[in-house]
């Protein structure tokens, strides 16, 4: 592939269906296609592997008050999807 504009789609399109694209860094031109591991990058997100990271924007909440506000609220999700087993409900698309 040789068209700079139609490599481009390509490559954007892939990184957005798997999220790898973060990971590495490329470079292209017409006739050209590069790619390298980011291993800078790749240690960063395996520092936090395993872990959860919230962000807010409410600033009158402390870092345990956030965390236990999310927690409620997955509780609160939980109990929904509970409450629907054996209903017969269809997804309706707006």
């Amino acid at each position: 592939m040789k068209d700079r504009d139609k490599i481009a789609k390509r490559l954007y399109c892939r990184q957005d269906k798997c999220g790898a694209g973060r990971f590495f860094k490329v470079d292209y031109d017409e006739g050209k296609f590069e790619y390298k591991l980011d291993e800078e990058k790749v240690n960063d997100y395996a520092k936090i592997d395993g872990f959860y990271v919230l962000t807010s924007d409410v600033i009158d909440l402390s870092t345990e008050e956030v965390r236990t506000k999310y927690k409620s609220l997955q509780m609160v999700e939980q109990a929904f999807r509970a409450s629907l087993i054996g209903k017969n409900l269809k997804k309706v698309g707006l």
